[in-house]
């Protein structure tokens, strides 16, 4: 992560043990005297260094001359804001493996790969404490180590905006120093909207340095899954396309996000700002962004008809709106949408939605289904699941069937769909929860056979209490009994199956495997 102060601890280190060595050198902004003058020029100015009087130029660098010169010296290196593995190889490898003993290299870098198996020890800088971060920033804005009166309550809002970053705490207190208290409270409001250019610019390195696929993925982590279990982020992201297991992995090697010890995904909340600020672009109109999570951006689309194919994700809080009048027929417009979250977090209420319009269709190219208080009686025909990999939508069955499914046409919309009724309904009598519905592809065979089973079940059910087709006469008690017994194996039957599925998803998705055993045990 940048500004973290890694660079700040290098000088410190080098200060303090430059005397012990015969040679030193400082090699400052690797990556960025790289791309200015090559490796080559770097090299030669890390041997000048190392050198000094004893002329190496006429002699290549690598040369068994320079080799046998840096092997008789204890030298002291630091290579800062190292970023490649060609760095790493020709400044680090073909000159500094030849030092003498008791010779010491320190490195800094932003991706954790670069030093893995490479190197003796690696000390992760962390971010900075409350009492820290507070002294710092009052040094930079009061010159003092506490607040000036009257600013106390405006410091502890500005140090938890930095959120322990000492770069943020800097540049922040430097841009406050002897500043009015109306000004104070003016900035530190702005920042929420309009993040500090210095800060965002220092920070978007890492983000710049990742390929197409991995800014993909960090964006739709900023946006819609900091805080999800990574598995779960990952099984999403796959299905997107992203590579996501070894994109997630150089995410957390750059310090872009991190991964608690329970396996969820973490992200600074700078860092976090940074991908939204990155996603607005500059871009006035939200109906032309990627990605939306903005509450008064979100009603702008869904309310005023903005939506367009640009937009590919969007997530909203119910419960953080007081009255949302939502044209459906806006969704129409997003046919590249892959993530809809229209929710409600555990333990609150979902404020007033008034859906208005006709959707007529539904993202194809959706992989994240997440909708509290589904409106819809029916999918639109043309709306295939095909893709989707995980579903969660309480309170769908009663707006998609109501009562006793129709097993008569089960194909009038698709075959996706009709499984997809069967298992909302179940899910919906029992336990009115939520349903998590993974890898529909993989499981679509099972389902098959469950639906089935079910429609037989009904069927059985509609002869023994309605009146049978083609029969005058009420079924006789040997017809019952044989029913019966018919009924009783194809639930015996579907139990076994259901049973087989969620002992395939337990080791996977616990939380998933609990929604499918109890809609097995009504079957």
């Amino acid at each position: 992560m940048g500004g973290i102060g890694k660079t700040t601890i290098a000088k410190a280190l080098f200060s303090q043990l430059f005397p012990q060595y015969d040679a030193v050198c400082f090699l400052a902004n690797v990556r960025e005297e790289a791309k200015r003058l090559g490796l080559t020029s770097l090299c030669d100015k890390l041997l000048s260094e190392l050198l000094k009087d004893e002329h190496h130029k006429d002699n290549p660098a690598g040369s068994t001359f320079i080799l046998r010169r840096l092997s008789n010296k204890r030298v002291l290196i630091v290579l800062d804001d190292m970023d490649s593995l060609d760095q790493v190889d020709i400044l680090f490898r073909e000159q500094c493996n030849f030092v003498g003993p008791d010779s010491k290299v320190i490195i800094t870098t932003r991706n954790r790969h670069l030093l893995t198996g490479r190197v003796d020890k690696i000390y992760e800088v962390g971010i900075w404490n409350f009492v820290e971060s507070l002294e710092l920033f009052c040094l930079h804005a009061f010159k003092e180590r506490h607040p000036n009166k009257g600013y106390e309550d405006l410091s502890e809002r500005a140090v938890k905006y930095a959120g322990g970053v000492p770069l943020a705490l800097k540049v922040l207190g430097s841009n406050l120093h002897c500043r009015s208290t109306e000004f104070w409270e003016c900035e530190l409001s702005k920042l929420m909207n309009c993040p500090n250019d210095r800060i965002q610019n220092v920070l978007q390195v890492s983000y710049d340095e990742l390929d197409n696929l991995e800014k993909k993925i960090f964006l739709d982590i900023a946006f819609f899954f900091k805080g999800e279990d990574k598995d779960y982020v990952v099984r999403i992201l796959d299905a997107c396309g992203f590579y996501a297991t070894s994109g997630v992995k150089v995410l957390e090697d750059k310090a872009l996000i991190t991964i608690s010890y329970s396996g969820t995904i973490q992200m600074h909340d700078l860092i976090q700002e940074m991908g939204l600020n990155i996603v607005r672009g500059g871009i006035e109109d939200p109906g032309k962004r990627s990605r939306l999570r903005d509450i008064e951006e979100i009603s702008d689309v869904l309310e005023n008809k903005k939506g367009s194919n640009v937009i590919e994700g969007i997530k909203l809080d119910l419960s953080e709106i007081e009255d949302l009048h939502l044209k459906t027929n806006t969704l129409n417009l997003m046919t590249n949408l892959r993530i809809l979250r229209l929710y409600v977090p555990s333990g609150k209420r979902s404020g007033n939605v008034h859906y208005s319009g006709v959707l007529n269709n539904l993202s194809g190219k959706l992989r994240y289904l997440e909708w509290n208080g589904c409106f819809l009686k029916s999918f639109p025909v043309t709306f295939c699941a095909k893709m989707l990999v995980e579903v969660c939508m309480p309170h769908l069955a009663t707006c998609v069937l109501a009562g006793k499914p129709e097993i008569s046409s089960p194909f009038s919309t698709s075959f996706e769909l009709f499984l997809l009724h069967f298992l909302f309904l179940e899910a919906q009598i029992l336990h009115r929860g939520f349903v998590k519905f993974l890898n529909l592809d993989k499981l679509l065979a099972s389902l098959a056979l469950s639906a089935v089973l079910r429609a037989g079940r009904e069927t059985t059910w509609g002869l023994l209490f309605d009146k049978p087709a083609g029969r005058k006469d009420p079924l006789s008690g040997a017809d019952i009994t044989e029913l019966l017994w018919c009924s009783i194996i194809c639930a015996g039957v579907l139990i076994a199956v259901d049973v087989s599925i969620h002992i395939f998803l337990y080791s996977r998705d616990r939380s998933v495997a609990g929604s499918w055993a109890v809609a097995g045990i009504w079957s």
